[in-house]
């Protein structure tokens, strides 16, 4: 004993059953709907220069397309942040979207200025066909047409296993079978 008058004690939980109604000081009133303002891509693009240039590196891809795609990973950012279910993106979305992760501070701080919370990454090991639809459905809602080459359209029906490494990354979404990228909260599989 340390001396504690009285002696010191840990809180301990207090059982409860479904059967019971908990008590009312525990039910949780859900936060009101998000609201974004537009997205400013252009002053994004110029803040975030170096993350648009890890892009082209890392691709071998030239600088305008990774500028493209780095602006369509910040608008799938925004369906993640208004999404009531999981939602996955494309392929070169998530690829824009590692680099960025590369930037941790850079990241970090988009999220909590654009979003007011952290907006994680969980990748998985297995197809969410139905995650990825989602996901382009919502940033077409909301942003209008997309682009197919950064987002291509998803085919009918459900998605099966495949890697990236065996093509099925991509091509479940081209309707030439394999896997797709996942979900799990707002993951892209990877």
């Amino acid at each position: 004993m340390l001396g504690l008058d009285p002696p010191y004690e840990p809180a301990r939980p207090v059982p409860y059953s479904a059967a019971s109604e908990p008590p009312r000081e525990a039910v949780i009133t859900p936060l009101p709907a998000l609201t974004l303002p537009d997205l400013d891509t252009e002053t994004a693009v110029e803040r975030y220069a170096a993350v648009i240039r890890r892009i082209a590196r890392d691709k071998r891809i030239p600088t305008g397309r990774a500028r493209k795609r780095f602006v369509e990973m910040l608008k799938f950012l925004d369906v993640c942040a208004l999404a009531e279910q999981t939602v996955s993106p494309p392929p070169r979305v998530d690829d824009a979207w590692h680099a960025f992760l590369v930037f941790t501070r850079d990241y970090a701080a988009y999220c909590e200025d654009r979003f007011g919370f952290f907006i994680h990454h969980n990748p998985t090991e297995s197809s969410d066909t139905l995650a990825y639809r989602r996901a382009y459905t919502q940033t077409g809602e909301r942003f209008g047409a997309l682009d197919r080459r950064v987002w291509p359209r998803p085919r009918a029906g459900g998605g099966g296993g495949g890697s990236p490494s065996s093509g099925g990354w991509f091509g479940d979404f081209l309707g030439c079978g394999g896997g797709g990228c996942g979900g799990g909260g707002c993951g892209g599989g990877c």
